[in-house]
């Protein structure tokens, strides 16, 4: 009887956790309790999206710079009973003529991915989204609404529900026990309100996540202090929890192991200088380390340094980095930010144990410009 509760029960969720060889830190002081709004966002794309490779690529490249993650992907042939039940829209893209036509059912996962999904897509009315979000794909590449790319529920019960209907997996109570066999009659009606009629052939695991990773961020000397609460703005809100802290100066002698460029040494181990009445001052080169955790976190790394210097742009805070920096021209992100993964090794070589966190969960950062002396300073 135990095993046929177990095992008798109605497929629901699959969901898997993809193992990967980054690293984490387990060491007992590091371990929180923090846990980010983390949520799942759902799509349909419709033929008028998928059929153009362009609008396909632009949609990825905004969701990768979002930093959300996908976390299930299928190509369907629903019945157009079921989409328009889904949906409440009678037309779906190019070519409706009644028939079964393929949809690209896509779930997305991060930080407010509601919100962040949102604002990548933008309204459903072309007209209105060049106006409120001229950089979002509705606005950029929807020439009609009544020719639509894709269809987003906004309120968490209509994201619950699309989750079900797509990403389920839904099979007949009496194929429990095989559910990657599909029955023959495609058109058996539901089991209640709410219920999803499609019966597909799927494998047992639809959506999946990967385990949290530990990474290092490495702020140089040239980042005035006054923009560290906006650096660490800019990752949380990019899903990494911060799980660790120290300030030093980086030795010359262990560049190599921390994959520093040429360029790099010169700026990141050496203290920056600033004329003060035609008078040169070097400044302090201490480098402001994090030990920053997420899923997938090396694949959002390459993003991360990109999204701070935009940030710190827009808060108007780049002056008192190029003040430091010799070079007038155009900022460069390496110049400020290096990322790294996680290892013991290079935990010792940075001098060992990091300063531990408090629980973030009673910690408010601020967006506002702090005072450059703080609890950062050695």
């Amino acid at each position: 009887m135990a095993v046929k509760r177990t095992f008798g029960l109605n497929p629901g969720f699959y969901w898997q956790t993809v193992e990967t060889q980054e690293l984490g830190c387990q060491r007992p002081e590091t371990m929180c309790t923090q846990q980010l709004h983390t949520e799942i966002a759902v799509t349909l794309g419709y033929m008028s999206l998928f059929l153009h490779p362009l609008v396909v690529h632009h949609t990825l490249q905004l969701l990768l710079n979002s930093g959300l993650d996908v976390c299930g992907l299928r190509l369907l042939y629903p019945p157009p009973g079921l989409l328009t039940n889904s949906t409440g829209r009678v037309s779906y893209g190019e070519g409706d003529d009644g028939a079964d036509r393929p949809v690209l059912a896509l779930a997305v996962r991060g930080p407010h991915a509601r919100t962040m999904w949102q604002d990548v897509t933008g309204p459903s009315d072309p007209l209105l989204a060049r106006k409120t979000d001229p950089a979002s794909i509705n606005a950029l590449h929807c020439s009609s609404k009544n020719l639509t790319l894709l269809y987003s529920p906004r309120l968490a019960s209509r994201v619950h529900r699309e989750l079900v209907t797509w990403f389920a997996g839904t099979v007949p109570g009496d194929n429990s026990q095989n559910p990657d066999q599909a029955p023959t009659d495609s058109s058996a009606p539901g089991d209640g309100e709410g219920s999803s009629p499609l019966y597909i052939t799927r494998s047992s695991t639809t959506l999946c996540a990967t385990v949290k990773v530990d990474v290092f961020l490495v702020v140089s000397p040239v980042v005035a202090p006054c923009c560290y609460s906006q650096v660490l703005s800019v990752c949380e809100g990019r899903g990494f929890s911060l799980r660790g802290v120290k300030r030093l100066q980086l030795p010359t002698k262990r560049t190599q192991a921390l994959g520093l460029t040429s360029q790099q040494v010169s700026v990141f181990c050496s203290p920056p200088t600033v004329t003060v009445d035609e008078e040169k001052v070097e400044l302090s080169p201490h480098c402001l380390v994090l030990r920053l955790r997420r899923e997938s976190g090396l694949r959002h790394c390459a993003s991360l340094p990109a999204a701070l210097v935009k940030e710190l742009e827009e808060q108007r805070l780049l002056g008192c980095i190029h003040i430091r920096l010799s070079d007038e021209g155009k900022l460069d992100p390496s110049s400020c930010f290096h990322m790294l993964p996680y290892s013991e090794s290079l935990l010792h070589s940075i001098g060992g144990r990091m300063w531990a966190v408090p629980d973030p969960c009673n910690v408010v950062l601020s967006k506002y410009r702090c005072p450059s002396r703080g609890w950062f300073l050695p």
